[in-house]
Parts: structure tokens; C-alpha cells; sequence
């Protein structure tokens, strides 16, 4: 249903839009709490099915979030004191602050997503950033992601399970083991139990 809704947005955004580059590439889904996106050089309330371009901005107040639905069929969900700008073909956007969820469709290999500390280019899957002013945690839930420096110099492929912290005074390191409590609570919050694997 969801890939249908991102389908039937992106025909109806290429339509009214005539393929300019001022032409929609997302909308807001769902919102809860103060949220406001930028439009142009101010913020205002943003409200459900509000349209977003390219440069655009959505920002979350404490106990606040906002669902992006992308013309691609991909999900944002930008989670409370978060800010993160609407991006363009291949770069999906770029994260500036706080903890966002990114659902990827499978056959949109090569998104990229953008920090202060880097850029993580997806290969299909459902994962999580979380950035502060000194650095960007990768977490995966499914599939795998790469993440490249902001020098360029170094990356590290992260796989589902796992996580990676990236900074700007440190060397890139290695992934590690994510608990299962701590996915459980960032992926599935409203879950009534761990999935925990009975065999």
C-alpha cells in the first residue's frame, strides 16, 4: 500500500510540477507533535500531505516526528529534535541533527544520505542515524549500508544487526553487535515484547 501511495504521488507531483526542478519529491505522511519545515528562507507549521522539494528542510520539536513519504516509495521517519533537508535523484537528503529512520525499497541501491560526518550510501534496507554535533551512529536493522567518510579516505559496510560510530577526530573503526532490546525499542517501539527467535 505504501509502495502504491509513493508511486501515486511521484505521477501526480510530475505532472503538476512539468519535470522543473521545482517539482515535489516527497510529502509529509504523518506528523505528531510541532513539527515545521522550511519554505524558503523561513519555518513554518508543516501539516499532513504538505508537498517538499529539493532544499527544503523539515525540523521536530521534543516529542515530535514526521513521516516523509518519498515519490520513490521510500520512507523518512524523522524522529523527535531532529532536522534533515530533502535532497534530490540519488541523494535522498542530508541529516543535520537528531535520530531518523530510513525505509529504502530494495531496487534503490545507491541512495545516499548525507551528515556533517559523511555520507551512507544504501543497498536496499531499513536503518537508523543518529547524529550529533561530534558524530554520526549508523544502526542497522535490514539489509546493508556503506558508509564513507567525509574525506573520502575511509569506509565500512554495515550489516543488519549492527552498528558504527563515525566522527571527525577519530579513525574509522568496525562495526559492532547492536543488542536486540536496543533495536527493538529504535525499530519497533510499539511492539509489545522483543522478537526474540523461539527455536
Amino acid at each position: 500500500m505504501r509502495i502504491f501511495l509513493g508511486i501515486l504521488i511521484g505521477s501526480v507531483l510530475m505532472i503538476s510540477g512539468c519535470g522543473t526542478s521545482t517539482s515535489s519529491v516527497a510529502s509529509i505522511d504523518r506528523l505528531e507533535g510541532q513539527v515545521e519545515r522550511k519554505s524558503g528562507n523561513a519555518f513554518v507549521p508543516a501539516k499532513v500531505k504538505d508537498p517538499l522539494i529539493s532544499g527544503e528542510a523539515v525540523k521536530t520539536a521534543e516529542k515530535s516526528s514526521a513521516s516523509l513519504l518519498f515519490s520513490t516509495g521510500s520512507e523518512v521517519q524523522v524522529n523527535a529534535e531532529s532536522y534533515f533537508e530533502i535532497g534530490s535523484d540519488q541523494k535522498i537528503g542530508r541529516q543535520e541533527s537528531g535520530t531518523a529512520i530510513y525505509r529504502i525499497e530494495k531496487d534503490k541501491s545507491g541512495v545516499q544520505v548525507e551528515t556533517p560526518h559523511g555520507n551512507t550510501t544504501v543497498l536496499g534496507t531499513v536503518f537508523c542515524l543518529q547524529v550529533t554535533g561530534t558524530a554520526t551512529t549508523i544502526l542497522v536493522e535490514e539489509g546493508k549500508v556503506r558508509f564513507t567518510s567525509k574525506s573520502g579516505t575511509a569506509q565500512q559496510d554495515v550489516g543488519p544487526g549492527q552498528k558504527l560510530v563515525a566522527s571527525d577526530t577519530t579513525a574509522l573503526g568496525k562495526p559492532e553487535s547492536v543488542d536486540l532490546a536496543e533495536r527493538e525499542a529504535l525499530f519497533n517501539p510499539n511492539s509489545k515484547g522483543p522478537a526474540i527467535n523461539q527455536r
